[in-house]
């Protein structure tokens, strides 16, 4: 069975960590990663330009964060999905992002297989 290549934009002020993801994403068949982001503003100008099925997107960035960037990216382009990708285990930023618009939440620290799964999932039950 065919399956169409999941579009995936990454966001995080940290280089090393973009450049991580993506290689771990890059050995995933249908996930294709089309674009980064080093911090909010970024985000949602890519989100724009390439029209990505998923984001995954840490909280904190500068110029606009993960919150605002998610709020506005829900906003201009509602059939996104955005998860959050973040070392916070803590329930009041996961609460903010998913009220800013987020469909997913996955630790930094999660497997490529739990990653995978949180895009796969996201891709299929987004609005």
């Amino acid at each position: 069975m065919f399956r169409r290549s999941i579009r995936v934009v990454i966001a995080d002020d940290h280089c090393l960590f973009r450049s991580g993801l993506r290689n771990l994403l890059s050995q995933i068949r249908h996930i294709e990663v089309v674009g980064e982001a080093m911090n909010g503003q970024e985000l949602v100008r890519r989100s724009v330009e390439l029209s990505p099925d998923i984001i995954l997107t840490d909280i904190n960035m500068p110029l606009m964060d993960g919150i605002m960037a998610t709020r506005e990216i829900a906003r201009r382009r509602p059939g996104t999905g955005v998860i959050v990708l973040s070392a916070y285990n803590k329930e009041e930023p996961i609460l903010r992002m998913l009220e800013a618009g987020a469909l997913g939440y996955v630790l930094k620290s999660a497997d490529n297989e739990e990653i995978s799964e949180a895009i796969n999932t996201v891709s299929e039950h987004k609005p």
